[in-house]
């Protein structure tokens, strides 16, 4: 018995089903010489192999859209630091304590979302400025930073 699967043989002698019908070339044809048929076998075999090979990629989408529904994340905000967090793990932390120079932290809640602004911020060690400003918008299916 052979320890491999494959038919080496219907490979090498071509044997296989196509998917793409190559057609003869008729004198009177509009195609070109290199314009191919898709037959509909071809389609449906195409077809097949595309609904398997995404059928994982649909599952792991919707899995990771129940993992970030708007109701997952959570917040703690205090005056010097903002903590947002997925399915009770920090995602996102903002801290004035990472940050060198006189770093201020201002959060606005507002209905569904937030306004975020760092301002007088340097990254340490440097005199690279790390200010910044977000806002983050509950949408349908996640949330989003503007």
């Amino acid at each position: 018995m052979s320890k491999h699967r494959l038919n080496f043989d219907a490979l090498r002698a071509g044997r296989l089903v196509k998917l793409v019908h190559l057609p003869t070339r008729r004198s009177d044809s509009p195609l070109p010489d290199s314009a191919t048929a898709l037959t509909r076998r071809g389609f449906v075999g195409i077809a097949t192999l595309a609904a398997l090979g995404l059928s994982p990629s649909i599952r792991l989408m919707k899995n990771l859209a129940h993992a970030s529904t708007p109701e997952s994340l959570t917040w703690e905000i205090s005056r010097s630091r903002v903590v947002f967090r997925l399915g009770g793990e920090d995602r996102w932390v903002i801290d004035c304590a990472f940050f060198a120079g006189n770093p201020r932290l201002s959060v606005t809640k507002f209905d569904g979302g937030f306004l975020i602004h760092l301002i007088h911020a340097r990254f340490p060690g440097t005199c690279l400025p790390a200010d910044f400003s977000c806002e983050i918008r509950q949408g349908a299916f996640s949330w989003n930073m503007v």
